[in-house]
């Protein structure tokens, strides 16, 4: 609903896959930085990279679906 307001919303699409890139980048970065966290945060780390590399996926397909389809319009 919010991405059919807006001008461009594959860009706006690719924009926040990136971010989610970016973001699980940097959580990984920071468990693996000096000493290791203990294992129940280990895990949870690991865990939120995936899901931010999960979206980061699943958003570029989505913007690709929408480029593809050539128009603005969301479903």
């Amino acid at each position: 609903m919010l991405l059919r307001r807006m001008k461009e919303p594959k860009q706006a699409v690719f924009s926040a896959a990136m971010f989610c890139l970016a973001f699980g980048g940097i959580i990984s970065w920071l468990l693996r930085r000096d000493a290791p966290p203990p294992p129940f945060w280990d895990h949870v780390g690991d865990g939120m990279m995936g899901m931010f590399y999960g979206m980061a996926i699943a958003l570029v397909f989505v913007a690709a679906r929408l480029k593809a389809r050539g128009n603005s319009r969301v479903c």
